[in-house]
């Protein structure tokens, strides 16, 4: 499985961005003077990390749980990283993220004028099996597919919207520090290409909250620089009002579900998400579910009229529920934390720095903004980006630096130790990440055309090998020993593993009864099959089953 660790997996990212750690730390061990910016590790961002890393060990389900912990690790490493490197490589983090943000922007009319028929076809076809991160949101995507609504590389054309929120900034302010004509000619062809891509995905949340941080910075420039009157500023933002509902009714023709539809409202979904996930803040607010379980909690809390959802997206709420108040608090006390931070560097500089300090700070505002309005924090693809812009804006805070002076008998030591905890985090971090490619090559030998059972449970047991703790693998291996095999007990006892591991997956609940019930064994099948209809009480399957149980 070598050829699997390709560039742009999850697991090599890992791997690259703690070699990069280490590569850091080992440069000020190797001078003698480590130096680290204040700002690259606040006290909320660190309180928010340790608080992720308890709710992992005390989570409802921890495979669940430790996987975003990786993601989280992720976020926190390109922010040290973008921290603390010069003005050089400042820029050129700038740079490729603004060609990152052109490249996905053309994707993405390309794909609004020739690339939905074929995603279609292909999504439709009988064989087609999803990636099993993909899958719960299937629906969602193919129904956006119709609405041609781009997304580019994303999940979603929300997160593309979130995304190319944060690199349109940093392109405009590109354009007004570059000094020679080409490249800015370039600059604007690339922000007019994002900014028609941005429209193509047709996302109310994407635009609301790029403009809204759009008009809050250059308010707060007006008002430091240039010392505007109220009226002035409230001429600003009535014009940002205006041309917010203008955008808002363009949309609205083009979309069939929008905030004034009668049926898939996306404004009142989203209020019932809302209102669900204050519900569960509200039953345990000091003490948290687990870090990233919402998806598991919500069904025991949908509301008739309610979608089947597996995050609130408001993440501020979701963080609410899955670490307490005090989780969802320490990321917004971060939040502006950083916003007021950038808001002195503007007031302190003296002009040059003056557009990519805008920049920045509306990139990471509509980051903030976003994260209000949907799960994009949750999605790798715009937290990382996001997490770098962050990082961009740490050094213009101008907070200091903390000194640690490295005596020349420890260098060796400790250079010996960050290496040996680095290869120990990339172990950690690979051991899933084949736990998960043998699991995925069961399911190909499982429910492929041609199925090869007994070489598919012996992948499952090596997946398991990698990755004793997911409940997922040990209930993939009890259906197939149960259904495949004929080893019926093996497979009951695998499921009831599972259900041991993570409780609150309705469908082991079931899948265990309907086994009991092929055996004979009534009682203890309906009894599995209630338990699943009591962690999901709107699931038609599920009162089905029961309802021609009781007839019998």
């Amino acid at each position: 499985f070598l050829p699997a660790l390709h560039p742009w997996s999850e697991a090599f990212q890992l791997v690259f961005l703690t070699l990069g750690l280490f590569l850091f730390l080992y440069d000020g061990i190797n001078k003698g003077e480590l130096e680290t910016k204040r700002g690259a590790l606040p006290s909320p961002l660190a309180l928010f990390l340790v608080l992720a890393v308890l709710y992992t060990w005390r989570s409802a389900d921890y495979t669940l749980s430790r996987d975003f912990l990786f993601i989280l690790y992720s976020y926190l490493a390109i922010y040290l990283l973008v921290a603390h490197l010069q003005e050089g490589g400042r820029r050129y983090v700038l740079a490729l993220l603004v060609v990152l943000g052109t490249f996905c922007a053309l994707h993405g009319i390309y794909q609004f004028f020739f690339g939905f028929e074929s995603l279609l076809q292909k999504i439709r076809a009988p064989n087609f099996r999803p990636p099993p991160g993909m899958a719960p949101f299937m629906a969602e995507v193919a129904s956006r597919i119709e609405q041609k609504r781009v997304f580019s590389t994303f999940l979603l054309p929300s997160h593309f919207a979130a995304f190319l929120g944060m690199t349109i900034p940093l392109t405009t302010g590109a354009f007004f520090t570059v000094r020679r004509i080409t490249l800015a000619f370039l600059l604007l062809i690339a922000a007019s290409l994002q900014i028609l891509a941005l429209f193509l995905t047709r996302s109310f949340s994407g635009w609301l909250s790029f403009l809204l941080a759009g008009t809050f910075v250059f308010s707060i420039c007006m008002v430091i620089r240039e010392r505007v009157s109220v009226r002035r500023l409230a001429g600003i933002w009535v014009m940002a009002l205006t041309a917010i509902g203008l955008i808002f009714f363009l949309l609205t023709l083009l979309r069939p579900d929008n905030p004034f539809s009668a049926k898939n409202n996306p404004l009142l979904l989203r209020l019932l998400n809302w209102k669900v996930a204050l519900r569960m803040i509200w039953e345990s607010p000091f003490w948290g579910r687990g870090l990233a379980t919402f998806g598991l909690f919500y069904p025991q809390y949908q509301e008739a009229g309610g979608n089947v959802v597996h995050h609130a997206h408001n993440s501020y709420l979701q963080l609410g529920t899955e670490m307490g108040v005090l989780g969802a608090g320490a990321f917004i006390w971060f939040a502006l934390w950083w916003t007021r931070g950038m808001v002195q560097a503007l007031r302190r500089d003296g002009g040059q720095n003056v557009p990519l300090i805008m920049a920045v700070l509306v990139a990471g505002v509509a980051f903030f903004i976003h994260t209000a309005l949907d799960f994009a924090f949750y999605e790798p693809g715009c937290g990382l980006v996001a997490f770098a812009i962050l990082g961009l804006g740490v050094p213009y805070m101008r907070r200091g630096e903390r000194l640690l002076r490295v005596k020349e008998g420890w260098r060796s030591p400790l250079a010996l130790g960050g290496l040996a905890v680095s290869l120990a985090l990339c172990i950690i971090f690979i051991l899933p990440f084949y736990g998960r490619l043998y699991y995925q090559r069961a399911e190909l030998k499982l429910q492929g055309r041609v199925t090869i059972p007994a070489s598919g449970v012996s992948d499952l047991y090596r997946a398991i090998r990698f990755d004793p703790r997911s409940s997922e693998y040990h209930h993939a291996l009890g259906i197939a020993l149960f259904r495949h095999l004929g080893r019926k007990e093996e497979g009951i006892a695998e499921v009831k593993k599972a259900i041991s591991l993570s409780p609150l997956h309705h469908h082991y609940h079931f899948d265990l009864g309907m086994m009991y019930l092929i055996m004979g064994e009534r009682e203890k099948g309906e009894g599995a099959i209630r338990r699943a209809q009591k962690l999901c009480p709107f699931c038609e399957d599920y009162r089905k089953v029961l309802q021609r149980l009781r007839r019998r």
